[in-house]
């Protein structure tokens, strides 16, 4: 079945980048599967250049990776990209609670409060795309408060990863049940401005996503 793409723009590398790119992350373009650029270029209706280009950015990104006289695929996620990306979340996501709670005003909070509102709501209705949308939007609210730019661009670097293993939670309603209770809990230590509360139950919900996921995701072999 064909793809649907949004509307064509100018910058036709880019469209192609970001319209692919939301296939692999979204799992409709599945591990494994061969991304030929003839067969992209005719189903997008462009050419072959911004096509190879777009695989090139997928491949820097991780996403993708190629084999000679083969061409490129969609990668998997393998152990080591796993454990890396947790380790960077506990570091950032731990000491970016604590500058939340030192820099947030009551409005900031009750902002928080209010993405936290839209997760349950999206998680009962069972929008499970949604659901990660507001997730991404609580977390980066909380993290984009360290202000320090080297740090938010080492986690720029893995966010596409990241949102890949958000899909992966997103299937576990059970994991959606407690990551919501977890996030109560991380709230309610920013509304007491108790900043080792914040940063222990941070570190617990990361910690409690990492198992959850170890159970359901599947790994790729490393190469």
């Amino acid at each position: 079945m064909a793809m649907s793409y949004p509307p064509k723009p100018r910058y036709l590398n880019e469209w192609a980048y970001q319209s692919i790119k939301e296939q692999i992350l979204d799992n409709q373009i599945k591990t494994g599967s061969q991304l030929n650029i003839e067969e992209l270029a005719k189903e997008m209706n462009i050419s072959r250049t911004p096509i190879r280009e777009a695989l090139l950015r997928l491949k820097q990104n991780g996403l993708v990776v190629s084999a000679a006289n083969v061409g490129f695929f969609v990668c998997g996620i393998t152990k080591r990209d796993f454990n890396d990306i947790f380790e960077l979340r506990q570091l950032i996501e731990s000491y970016a609670v604590v500058k939340y709670v030192e820099k947030s005003t009551g409005d900031d909070t009750q902002a928080l409060i209010n993405l936290h509102e839209q997760c349950k709501l999206e998680a009962e209705a069972g929008n499970a795309k949604v659901f990660n949308s507001y997730d991404v939007q609580l977390h980066d609210t909380i993290i984009n408060s360290v202000g320090n730019r080297k740090m938010l661009a080492i986690y720029s670097d893995v966010a596409d990863l990241l949102y890949r293993l958000r899909v992966y939670a997103a299937k576990s309603s059970e994991n959606i049940r407690q990551s919501l209770n977890e996030h109560e809990k991380i709230i309610c230590a920013i509304k007491v401005k108790d900043p080792t509360l914040a940063r222990l139950v941070m570190e617990e919900h990361i910690l409690n996503i990492r198992a959850r996921l170890e159970k359901i995701v599947e790994f790729e072999d490393e190469a």
